[in-house]
């Protein structure tokens, strides 16, 4: 009788300590999602001044995207904001950034003169809101999905091009270049084909921004 206490007595410790790490695991999750909503509500804060000036782009904007980012980083909170031109100046998307230090999760909010893209980046997936609306997610593989895991459009990463094309079925809408390291104000973000439907242009957008604005 006293062994059968003894194990139901482990059996029971165990289960606590299990049930408690599971408890512990779920908080982190949630306490991350959290703090990326907060995060994101003071990036679109910070960047509410950069955003002003923005003009409505099109598709030659796109063309004379200017791959260099002027990146600014605050030291205290480790917030990034930055301003994308054309190579003639013209602004047209802000954004801003900062990465978690708990959990290594970081959050990233591009705005246009019209729309609002956030990306809540968890490390296996990158979570996508278009004007505050779940879009879908980013793989690591650059595969963007629907909520219900239907695919929108795809980067191709392993190509070994400093472009990295962008598809939208078996289509390629466009190419966006991947390190801009030595970029200057002259070097194009963008290698474009011919105008680009609304689905196309959007999703084009939501993965070119993502890999562009990577650190």
């Amino acid at each position: 009788m006293p062994r059968i206490i003894i194990f139901i007595s482990v059996i029971a410790v165990a289960l606590g300590f299990i049930l408690y790490q599971l408890s512990k695991f779920f908080l982190s999750i949630n306490n991350g999602r959290n703090r990326l909503v907060k995060e994101s509500i003071i990036l679109r804060n910070k960047i509410s001044i950069l955003s002003k000036d923005l003009i409505p782009y099109t598709h030659q904007d796109l063309l004379d995207l200017s791959a260099l980012k002027n990146n600014k980083t605050n030291i205290i909170g480790g917030y990034t904001t930055g301003v994308l031109t054309t190579i003639f100046s013209e602004e047209i998307i802000s954004y801003g950034k900062v990465r978690l230090s708990a959990n290594d999760y970081s959050v990233l909010v591009a705005k246009t003169s019209s729309n609002e893209i956030v990306y809540n980046d968890y490390n296996t997936h990158t979570q996508v809101l278009f004007d505050g609306i779940l879009l879908g997610a980013i793989d690591l593989d650059g595969t963007f999905s629907d909520k219900d895991h239907n695919i929108l459009a795809k980067i191709d990463l392993e190509n070994l091009s400093s472009y990295k094309p962008i598809r939208y079925g078996e289509k390629e809408i466009g190419q966006v270049i991947q390190s801009t390291e030595e970029a200057t104000v002259n070097t194009r973000a963008f290698q474009l084909t011919k105008p680009m439907d609304i689905d196309q242009e959007k999703y084009f957008i939501v993965l070119s921004l993502y890999l562009l604005l990577q650190d």
